[in-house]
């Protein structure tokens, strides 16, 4: 919790590559994918708790902002999930 990670896949890549997160029980995750041309793929996804989601903005910000490589990808999204406690 209250951590992000990342993971690069090429074109080239043989093996599968995972990232995940569990028990968000009311935490804010976040996912961003992004594509090149070349068909290198990267995905960051955080796992912040209620209490630091500035925290997580911010890191965004840092990620995102001067990431001219995730500005220009051909394809990008940003995915945001809460669970709630009852899930």
């Amino acid at each position: 919790m209250n951590q992000k990670g990342s993971v690069e896949v090429f074109p080239e890549d043989e093996k599968e590559k995972v990232i995940l997160t569990f028990g968000l029980e009311g935490c804010l995750g976040t996912l961003v994918f992004n594509e090149k041309e070349s068909g290198e793929k990267a995905v960051t996804l955080s796992h912040y708790d209620p209490l630091t989601i500035s925290l997580n903005k911010d890191n965004l910000k840092n990620l995102v902002l001067p990431n001219s490589q995730i500005k220009q990808s051909k394809y990008k999204q940003v995915l945001l999930f809460v669970a709630e406690d009852d899930i």
